[in-house]
């Protein structure tokens, strides 16, 4: 009796993952019928096996990133993440959609690679660094904040070029540079 429920078992094990497979995996392509494939249809897979893993430092939440601080490299505070853009080829970060206090009708964006991390002892004490200025951040290219949640790929293929050109030369200050600043005030105001 044992070797017939056995038995049982494993056949409906069997049908229930040909059934799953038929609902999930697309048939093979008949014979002489040519498939095209695109770059998010393909997944590298490092030769060694398993995809690296990275250390958890390392890693930030994107509900983390938004409303996160951006600060200059005097620690002034220049605004917050309201929005990421991200190139949907790669998963990558590309822009960050800063929203200012001092302008409620605009949003400014930076690139990522404009800006840098700071990972403090806690979320709350983290935030990312940029060289850039609040004077030179208010020249910056704009999106009106009503017209951004229906902005199209047109639009920001038109807005990109602009926000390319304005920080060609921006690079993120260094984290290490605002630490210094933040130990100092910490001193200065025990």
């Amino acid at each position: 009796m044992v070797r017939t429920l056995l038995c049982a078992t494993v056949a409906l094990s069997m049908v229930g993952g040909l059934v799953y497979a038929q609902n999930v995996i697309e048939p093979a392509p008949k014979k002489g019928v040519r498939v095209q494939v695109g770059p998010a249809d393909v997944q590298v897979v490092p030769k060694e096996g398993a995809v690296p893993q990275r250390r958890a430092a390392g890693m930030i939440r994107a509900s983390q990133v938004l409303g996160m601080a951006i600060v200059d490299a005097q620690g002034e505070t220049l605004g917050t993440i309201s929005d990421v853009v991200m190139d949907a080829g790669t998963g990558a970060a590309q822009y960050v959609i800063l929203e200012q206090e001092s302008d409620e009708k605009n949003f400014r964006t930076m690139p990522w690679a404009a800006i840098a991390y700071y990972q403090g002892e806690t979320i709350e004490d983290s935030y990312f660094v940029t060289s850039i200025n609040a004077e030179r951040l208010v020249q910056s290219p704009t999106i009106v904040r009503s017209e951004w949640p229906t902005w199209t790929v047109k639009q920001w293929d038109a807005y990109v070029p602009q926000v390319n050109k304005y920080y060609v030369n921006v690079e993120p200050a260094t984290p290490a540079a605002v630490r210094k600043l933040n130990r100092a005030i910490r001193r200065a105001n025990p």
